[in-house]
């Protein structure tokens, strides 16, 4: 029920502010949420793991947050196709985008 309650707040944002974006404007952000960890789908369909994890925070409205865990799927083979999930608690698991052909940005002293 989380997750209907999420997607329909999003819309009524995207409706409110569809506009072009100016400098500094946020924009609305639909995320597919389900209660089911992603991991094996990910697995069985994209050849994807998980890759890094790392506590974030992401803005749902103005001036409200909400805290998570970001957590980066990678496809090591080809295509480097990849997937970043926001995951709040333990309950629920927000996709938040995907994509292909990912690649490193060597710029500056590697780590």
């Amino acid at each position: 029920m989380k997750w209907l309650a999420t997607i329909i707040l999003c819309l009524l944002a995207f409706q409110a502010t569809a506009q072009e974006p100016t400098r500094g404007q946020l924009l609305p952000l639909v995320m597919a949420c389900q209660t089911v960890p992603p991991d094996d789908i990910l697995k069985k369909n994209y050849n994807e793991i998980p890759f890094l994890d790392g506590d974030t925070t992401i803005i749902v409205a103005p001036g409200q947050t909400l805290k998570g865990k970001l957590r980066f799927f990678l496809n090591p083979g080809d295509p480097k196709n990849y997937t970043i999930y926001f995951v709040i608690g333990e309950e629920l698991y927000c996709m938040v985008l995907s994509g292909e052909t990912i690649a490193p940005a060597l710029n500056g002293t590697p780590l």
